[in-house]
């Protein structure tokens, strides 16, 4: 019996949203899924950004792969401390994505260090494909 998988490339998708409320916990403030219902992302490379409201303050950018069979990676969390847009890292092709699985969510969270009220920013550019299962 012979599969066939069938791919289309994307040049370039992004999730980003801010984190206004109090509070120092990692929050959710976007997410990327397949276009398509029951497809999964194939990341070639993600880059993750951010910025906050208030420069007297900082905070972290991290992106979260949800795979298929309920587990997730958790990338590194990036500080950022300016008030514009600031790339704060690129990773090309990640291996944890291919060896790990089905990916059929990407999340941007965002986690200040004081619960003051400023905006924190956060946001991934994913390039890749989607593939069918």
């Amino acid at each position: 019996m012979v599969t066939t998988i069938e791919s289309k490339p994307f040049l370039l998708r992004s999730a980003s949203n801010y984190y206004w409320a109090s509070g120092t916990q990692w929050v959710t403030v976007s997410s990327l899924t397949p276009l398509t219902s029951g497809n999964h992302l194939t990341p070639t490379s993600i880059t993750v950004s951010g910025y906050i409201t208030n420069t007297n303050y900082q905070e972290y950018v991290r992106y979260v792969m949800h795979y298929a069979d309920g587990t997730s990676y958790y990338s590194e969390s990036y500080l950022a401390s300016t008030n514009s847009w600031q790339t704060l890292a690129a990773d090309n092709i990640p291996v944890h994505a291919g060896m790990r699985g089905t990916v059929i969510s990407i999340d941007v969270q965002v986690r200040k260090t004081s619960s003051a009220s400023y905006g924190a920013y956060g946001r991934v550019e994913v390039s890749g494909f989607e593939t069918t299962p």
